[in-house]
């Protein structure tokens, strides 16, 4: 659990990044400045720097957060858990912070389908959760160039599924249970993984 500094950080962060959205949508992207955001949340324009050194990052805040928490849920992994087992659990848990979170979700999607500039900062945010699994499924000992094919195969697939998820609730099924689509949609990556890194 986090401490009362942790909490109040993460606090102002999301205070500052829900101020920014709801002006990126009301202003436009492109028309609100970092002042207009800091005047917003009832910060200072400092403590609006030190928090989101650019406006992308306001934008990308939700997909920041999604990473962190997956992070905590396969921190640890618990005994006989596949790695497959443990990318599902860290995955249905994003689910339900999305799920809890779905109002700021929607418009945060809502100004990036609006400014065309940032979808290129939506891909480095994926090659993030791509590295992230090929450092969870590597084996620490030395394998095959196939087997590290397969686990590439596998961090692509998720990346890519999950990715088209998002999408498709945000623009299409708001209103659908993110963590039921999720589980639906690993349960068609499932014939994807290799026996072998899950023994």
């Amino acid at each position: 659990m986090p401490n009362l500094i942790e909490r109040r950080h993460q606090e102002t962060r999301a205070a500052i990044a829900d101020a920014a959205v709801a002006l990126f949508i009301e202003r436009g992207f492109v028309e609100t400045t970092m002042d207009d955001v800091a005047l917003a949340a009832g910060v200072s324009r400092r403590t609006a720097y030190r928090h989101f050194p650019s406006k992308d990052d306001l934008v990308f805040e939700q997909p920041r957060r999604w990473l962190v928490h997956f992070n905590a849920q396969v921190a640890f992994r618990r005994p006989d858990e596949t790695p497959r087992q443990l990318c599902r659990r860290g995955l249905l848990a994003v689910a339900q912070l999305i799920q809890a979170n779905a109002e700021s979700v929607l418009s945060s999607y809502s100004v990036l389908l609006a400014t065309p500039s940032l979808r290129g900062r939506n891909g480095q945010i994926e090659d993030e959760w791509f590295e992230r699994y090929l450092e969870l499924l590597t084996p620490t000992h030395p394998i095959e160039p196939a087997r590290s094919l397969q686990i590439a195969t596998v961090a692509g697939a998720l990346v890519g599924t999950t990715t088209m998820l998002v999408a498709v609730w945000a623009a299409a099924q708001p209103d659908a249970d993110m963590v039921a689509m999720t589980g639906a949609v690993l349960d068609q990556l499932d014939p994807i993984w290799p026996d072998w890194l899950d023994a």
